[in-house]
């Protein structure tokens, strides 16, 4: 799904899980560990966003990590990046590779 371009979050990663448990339940009286391409096309449709995220997202998302200040260090910004949300924050790589996408340049 990420290659794709949908990044699903460590929860909703476990809805899809569930849903797929739940749905090889009920039709065949058993758990899997595998989905096919059908279930995991009806998988990515109904759970990715519908529209693609914008500049109020990504400020949503500032807000958010900054606690509503409207100005922070880059320092202060990379070190909660990398420390602050799933798995214990992004790595380096990760935050470089999402702004060289935001923006479009690459990073030196």
């Amino acid at each position: 799904m990420r290659a794709m371009g949908y990044y699903p979050t460590d929860h909703e990663i476990k809805c899809m899980i569930d849903e797929v448990r739940q749905c090889a339940m009920s039709n065949e009286g058993r758990t899997t560990t595998h989905v096919n391409l059908d279930t995991f096309v009806k998988l990515f449709v109904n759970h990715r966003p519908v529209y693609g995220i914008g500049k109020n997202n990504i400020e949503d998302a500032f807000k958010v990590l900054t606690g509503g200040d409207e100005d922070i260090t880059r320092d202060d910004l990379l070190n909660m990046l990398m420390t602050e949300g799933e798995d214990g924050g992004m790595k380096m790589i990760e935050i470089e590779k999402a702004l060289t996408f935001l923006t479009g340049e690459q990073l030196v």
